[in-house]
């Protein structure tokens, strides 16, 4: 019977007085089968998903402002998961995932900021100055988008 175990899976450890058992033996092979099933398992589950991940597609584009507080939808060639728009100097949204950040340099924040996330667009209305800062009539915004391509 062996005296010393390793630390992670407590596989045995001869010294040299000690009595080699062929139950230690089968214990160890158990304690290895099993931990090479879990790899195994683990493994063939991070190989199914490897290929999800990082697997987007880049848009950006421009529209005009009609001057609503309620935006255009923006459509795109596949569904959005992140949103970036550029407003004039002060103005600007972050938008992931149907959760979107209004951020102003300013000090009037509006009171309400509404996303609504399409398969395929994303609009948003807003109050306030703010509300119109991203849809001034006339004026022309840039936008940056991540399409999810794992769909």
């Amino acid at each position: 019977m062996t005296s010393n175990h390793t630390e992670h899976y407590s596989l045995s450890q001869w010294e040299a007085e000690d009595k080699v058992l062929r139950t230690d033996f089968n214990e160890d092979n158990v304690k290895i089968d099993r931990a090479l099933g879990e790899l195994a398992a683990a493994s063939a589950a991070h190989g199914a998903l490897l290929p999800r991940l990082g697997n987007c597609a880049v848009c950006a584009g421009s529209y005009t402002g009609t001057g609503d507080y309620q935006s255009a939808p923006l459509y795109f060639p596949g569904k959005p998961v992140f949103l970036m728009v550029r407003g004039n100097a002060a103005y600007g949204m972050l938008a992931i995932g149907g959760a979107s950040t209004a951020f102003s340099i300013e000090a009037d924040m509006p009171s309400s900021f509404q996303m609504t996330w399409g398969d395929r667009s994303v609009s948003w209305v807003g109050s306030g100055n703010f509300g119109k800062s991203l849809n001034d009539k006339g004026r022309t915004y840039h936008y940056m988008a991540l399409l999810a391509m794992d769909e």
